[in-house]
């Protein structure tokens, strides 16, 4: 409204206010009226702060897993907080490596995409790395199937970014234990092993399943190692909870990963835990990856004059005379 005002470049503050009351009520303001509103305008821009103001963090967001103590990050694909990077990770892994993380997932993509719970990789075809997720409803495997793509050096006859699908499956809302763990250099059916627990129940035992791949060597990757989303992109993100992430630089046996052993070793990359004792961006590893805390902008009004008409347009839109219709 403050805006439709403006562009009419209207001769005085007067001709403004009528204007405005026009355009809101169908009528012209009273005396008393129109002098309360220059009265207003001339006063409100000297209120106005246009200093430059400092940006804050944006605050964490958490909820609590089921079967699980403490609280989870949450993800959500349209708010603020919906994925986290940690800054110039590229070289975090090699050619053999562990990512687990316990998770409960909220939706899937009604098309093909993937929701991701890591990743370092940027999503496109001639970029090296590698993503771990969860298929969407059109997916060729499965919907909601534990799957992880490698983009990188394919063997020969193969496309740039190979799928692995993992056969295990996914429900919603309940929560769960995943893991990974790759071996670039074997490509046979022990090259990688996917893990699952579903958490609500304490009768299924550990999910294990080993796929064989055909992608030599696709972790030369530059892009940040990212929880819940991958590398400046701003699809494919996870939807629901995520908490525990744990990278290591080395094929974990089953009694080693995280579902009973939260140790702490030499192999160990990152371990993001998002505790709220210390900081949810903080490494629980002596390696120091912290999360880029992300950084909300609080940017002031420049111009005071258009900021005190922003503000007597609400006055005018909140007046009772106003009339919203449904």
């Amino acid at each position: 409204m403050a805006d439709r005002l403006e562009k009419q470049n209207l001769a005085t503050d007067e001709v403004l206010v009528t204007a405005a009351y026009r355009l809101s009520f169908g009528r012209e303001p009273e005396s008393a009226e129109r002098r309360d509103a220059l009265a207003f305008l001339r006063e409100q821009a000297e209120r106005v702060d246009t200093q430059p103001r400092p940006p804050r963090e944006i605050a964490f967001e958490s909820e609590r897993m089921p079967y699980r103590e403490g609280r989870a990050a949450l993800m959500q694909p349209n708010g603020m907080q919906n994925k986290f990077e940690v800054p110039n990770s590229g070289s975090l892994v090699a050619d053999r490596f562990t990512v687990e993380a316990f998770v409960l997932l909220k939706s899937v993509y009604e098309d093909a995409s993937v929701r991701t719970i890591a990743a370092t990789w940027d999503g496109k075809e001639n970029s090296p790395g590698w993503s771990l997720g969860v298929t969407g409803r059109k997916s060729r495997s499965r919907p909601q199937t534990l799957v992880l793509q490698l983009a990188g050096e394919p063997m020969e006859g193969s496309t740039g970014v190979e799928a692995v699908f993992s056969g295990l499956n996914i429900e919603l809302n309940r929560p769960y234990f995943v893991a990974v763990s790759v071996d670039i250099a074997n490509t046979n059916e022990n090259g990688i092993t996917f893990y699952s627990k579903d958490l609500s129940n304490d009768d299924e035992p550990l999910q294990v399943t080993h796929v064989a791949h055909r992608t030599t060597q696709p972790i030369r990757a530059t892009a940040n190692f990212t929880i819940g989303g991958r590398d400046t992109r701003l699809d494919h993100v996870w939807d629901g909870l995520i908490d525990d992430v744990r990278l290591s630089n080395s094929v974990l046996k089953p009694e080693q990963l995280l579902l009973t052993s939260e140790s702490i070793t030499d192999t160990t990359m990152g371990f993001w835990r998002f505790e709220s004792t210390t900081s949810y961006h903080k490494d629980a590893s002596p390696r120091a990856n912290d999360i880029r805390a992300k950084i909300a902008s609080a940017a002031a009004p420049t111009n005071a004059r258009s900021a005190a008409l922003v503000d007597f347009c609400h006055v005018l839109l909140n007046a009772n005379e106003f009339l919203y219709v449904d």
